[in-house]
């Protein structure tokens, strides 16, 4: 049976650090194997980086979080209070793991979703769980939407190639306010806000 990152499964032992640098600095990720993009950082995930400024104080989440890319090197770039969250325990545990090694404070959740998540967020992060299939997708979104602050912004990074036209037809069902902020090579930065329906 094939092996998934988004499948609860434990470490298998074998290990890979890597450095990024960013901000004139550096940070160490420690990653293992079926953990999404082990031993490497996601260009995607990178790009998403790179078009993300938070305010000072923003509390923000990473869902979905693998072992802290996004979330970890935005916390060190900025002022933030930051979240976690991942389905997998190997993902948690890893990020955790990173979260300590670059002296970044983070609360890190085990959920699906917002499962075991109560609070709302300025920003929530995504790099969507394509393999997973569309209706875990739009599920993640429309729980983000359902918990974002007034004034909150829902960022997710998507490629032409994985369906990006029909992700970005379901935002808009969900959002007032959905823009293509950043695109090359075929991927997509998608900032969202003002929920539907009154969401706070």
């Amino acid at each position: 049976m094939t092996s998934h990152y988004f499948t609860d499964e434990k470490p298998s032992g074998i290990e890979t650090t890597f450095t990024l640098r960013y901000g004139g600095g550096e940070l160490r990720f420690t990653s293992g194997a079926g953990v999404f993009s082990h031993g490497e950082a996601d260009r995607h995930s990178l790009f998403l980086i790179n078009n993300v400024k938070p305010q000072k104080g923003a509390d923000l989440l990473d869902l979905g979080c693998g072992y802290g890319l996004i979330g970890i090197t935005l916390a060190r770039g900025f002022d933030i209070n930051l979240t976690m969250s991942d389905v997998t325990e190997k993902a948690v545990s890893y990020a955790e793991k990173n979260a300590a090694q670059n002296g970044v404070n983070a609360a890190v959740v085990k959920s699906d979703g917002f499962e075991k998540i109560a609070k709302n967020f300025d920003i929530i992060t995504l790099n969507p769980p394509i393999h997973a299939g569309k209706d875990v997708c739009y599920r993640l979104y429309e729980e983000s939407a359902a918990h974002l602050k007034t004034g909150g912004k829902f960022y997710i990074v998507i490629a032409d190639k994985h369906g990006a036209k029909s992700h970005l037809k379901k935002l808009n069902e969900i959002f007032d306010s959905v823009m293509i902020t950043a695109k090359k090579g075929g991927v997509n930065i998608f900032e969202c806000d003002k929920p539907k329906g009154g969401q706070i």
